[in-house]
């Protein structure tokens, strides 16, 4: 444990997982998240969505030090990598897309019993909703 001070979690989950990327290999998040867990006192209050939003914070404003070379994975880069403005839009439109299928999950996690035939149905439709729009990353990916 360490006794730094952090203005925010966000700046704490960012400290760790900088410290974990150190060695230059890449790192998933889980893995990020259980190191972070290990080392912090506070890691085990730390949300999905703080470590989501830490670890976007953390590539898009590194200059290129920190990279998301494969999904879900995340590495220190030694030289920075100089993005073109085709591969930023994207990088920036999958970030969009993956936050927006975590968001949708979490928001149709509930206890079905009880629902509406038309609440089931929004379910539903948010499910091929998410389907779509991981079918439309990956063809963005292979691009």
């Amino acid at each position: 444990m360490s006794g730094e001070q952090f203005s925010s979690n966000a700046e704490e989950i960012r400290y760790y997982i900088k410290q974990l990327l150190q060695d230059g290999a890449i790192h998933g998040i889980e893995e990020m998240r259980s190191y972070v867990e290990r080392h912090s006192s506070n890691g085990a209050n730390f949300t999905t969505g703080m470590y989501t939003g830490a670890i976007r914070d953390l590539v898009r404003n590194s200059g290129g030090h920190y990279a998301n070379p494969v999904r879900g994975g995340y590495q220190l880069v030694q030289e920075p990598i100089v993005k073109s403005a085709g591969s930023e839009l994207r990088q920036n439109v999958l970030t969009v897309i993956d936050n927006t299928c975590e968001s949708l999950t979490e928001a149709c996690t509930i206890n079905i019993i009880g629902l509406s035939q038309a609440e089931l149905a929004v379910a539903n439709k948010v499910a091929d909703l998410i389907a779509y729009l991981k079918s439309a990353a990956d063809e963005i990916r292979q691009e």
